[in-house]
């Protein structure tokens, strides 16, 4: 991963949710015909170096012909958070990484968190960094979610339970992909 990248995942260890997340975003940027180029990372608030990727959370990316074989952990660095927009995949994450560093707060957000707060406002036009700030702007003139936004982590349960987070996450991310890359050119390749 870049020291700095265009949006940035995060999960506790990155072994299965941000992985997930940036590869279906990378899949969502090529379906895109690449008109707008982002560079993608993911990060875990507690990952270890170099560790492989949860055997499940491969397995069931495979049968969505999504790879995540070849990635490698990696934590979260101050540098890291200096991204276009950091997305976590829970609320004590994003937490986590404003405490680490107060001014990745207009730009740190969970992943249902900036697509609740970006919808209606963010257009194709305003780039990542726009999309970030309408985003961080909406935050005091919106009402908070009713539950907390987070996708939760399917580690140590059933298939079914990664089947659903690559489900929801795939869902969320053409979302996402809708909103800063813009409409899709080509058929989703899965």
């Amino acid at each position: 991963m870049p020291p700095t990248t265009d949006v940035l995942f995060v999960c506790t260890a990155n072994l299965i949710r941000s992985p997930l997340a940036a590869a279906l975003l990378q899949r969502e940027q090529r379906a895109r015909g690449g008109e707008r180029e982002i560079s993608v990372g993911s990060a875990g608030v507690r990952a270890r170096s170099g560790q492989q990727p949860d055997p499940l959370a491969v397995e069931v990316a495979s049968a969505a012909e999504l790879s995540i074989a070849g990635h490698r952990s990696t934590p979260v660095t101050a540098p890291s958070l200096l991204s276009g927009l950091v997305l976590t995949m829970e609320e004590r994450h994003r937490d986590a990484l404003i405490r680490r560093s107060p001014a990745s707060l207009a730009h740190t957000f969970t992943l249902l968190e900036f697509l609740r707060l970006a919808a209606g406002r963010v257009g194709r036009d305003d780039g990542l960094r726009g999309a970030a700030l309408l985003a961080h702007r909406a935050r005091a003139q919106t009402p908070g979610a009713p539950g907390p936004e987070d996708v939760s982590d399917p580690i140590g349960g059933p298939r079914a339970d990664y089947e659903a987070t690559l489900r929801l996450l795939t869902d969320r991310i053409s979302a996402l992909a809708e909103l800063v890359l813009g409409r899709r050119t080509a058929p989703p390749a899965h």
